[in-house]
């Protein structure tokens, strides 16, 4: 690797020397780094990546801090996002609801490539939780060497410094010695217990926490369960008597609305009926007052554009003033029964 670095570079001066102190510090970087054997970090069904940023989706939040070399501890616990540091030695970890994911919290990123997070250290920020300041990440060697290549050419090294990856060995080993799973477990555990109100949902719990029950609550869930079903079900019957009293108030209000109606229609039937059989010179019907009568005809005045003032009409198509009077093409159209 040494060879090919100087065949590329031979003659270059400043530059030559530049790019070999960044490619040596890549080197450095890469040898320094703590190592975690793998083999060391048990059997959890963890995917290790970083997918959130600022915000996540429901999940568990935890501010760890490094102690005695390797262990770590947790420092805080929260189901809101925790943002940075609050002292040296310290990571934050975000670890969804169902356990299945887990991932450092930066507090800042400035610019990442796919699976790995630019770091330039003579512009990074040292006050802020990045990728860069972190004890869960480790360098990325191939592209920290081609940006510290780019960075010699460009701009004599001030841009180099390298990428850096979440690492996955270094994250499992912190869930694990912070004991972060057991945490989140009992979390959930409690939550799960304080949001089961149903008797389906005290049984899911059981069901659930049946074979792992830290705080009795099993227990306490299946006492739960005939008392909430007994609830339910007086709860249930009420219901079922309001809607039945609601159901039988429709109908009634129906009926005296149909019966009202029915009363209404007898009584204009019954006007309509002594205005028929009084016909007489004079009258007031819909159409205006009667000019003559001749057996089953009235004739009303009625003046309609172009076809005169005065109308013969059936007996029985006339009704009382004010139903209104209507006339299409000459043609008169009684209105709509009542």
């Amino acid at each position: 690797m040494v060879a090919s670095r100087l065949t590329i570079h031979r003659g270059c001066g400043v530059r030559g020397t530049v790019l070999a102190f960044c490619f040596v510090a890549v080197v450095a970087a890469c040898s320094t780094a703590p190592k975690i054997d793998s083999s060391s970090v048990r059997e959890v069904q963890l995917k290790v990546g970083h997918e959130h940023h600022k915000s996540a989706p429901a999940g568990y939040f935890a501010r760890i801090e490094r102690v005695k070399g390797r262990d770590w501890v947790v420092r805080e616990f929260s189901t809101d996002p925790i943002i940075g540091r609050t002292g040296e030695n310290q990571e934050v970890l975000y670890l969804s609801r169902d356990l299945e994911f887990v991932q450092p919290f930066f507090e800042h990123i400035v610019h990442r490539l796919d699976d790995s997070f630019e770091c330039t250290p003579l512009m990074d920020s040292r006050e802020l939780y990045t990728p860069c300041n972190s004890a869960l990440t480790s360098v990325h060697l191939t592209r920290s060497v081609g940006k510290n290549l780019i960075a010699a050419f460009t701009t004599f090294g001030i841009a180099s410094g390298s990428h850096k990856k979440v690492d996955s060995d270094a994250v499992l080993h912190a869930v694990r010695s912070s004991g972060l799973i057991e945490k989140a477990s009992l979390a959930r555990y409690r939550n799960d217990f304080q949001s089961a109100k149903t008797s389906r949902q005290l049984e899911q719990f059981i069901a659930a926490y049946g074979s792992w029950d830290p705080d009795g609550l099993v227990s306490e869930a299946a006492k739960a369960v005939p008392g909430t079903r007994a609830e339910e079900h007086r709860v249930s019957q009420q219901r079922l008597a309001a809607e039945a009293r609601a159901e039988a108030d429709r109908k009634r209000r129906a009926e005296e609305a149909r019966r009202r109606e029915q009363e209404r229609r007898q009584v204009e039937l019954a006007r309509i009926s002594r205005l028929r059989d009084g016909l007489s010179v004079g009258t007031e019907t819909n159409c205006g007052p009667v000019l003559e009568v001749r057996s089953n005809l009235v004739k009303i005045y009625f003046p309609v554009s172009g076809y005169g003032n005065e109308h013969w009409l059936r007996k029985n198509e006339v009704f009382p003033a004010g139903s209104g009077c209507r006339f299409v093409n000459g043609r008169y159209q009684p209105p709509k029964a009542i």
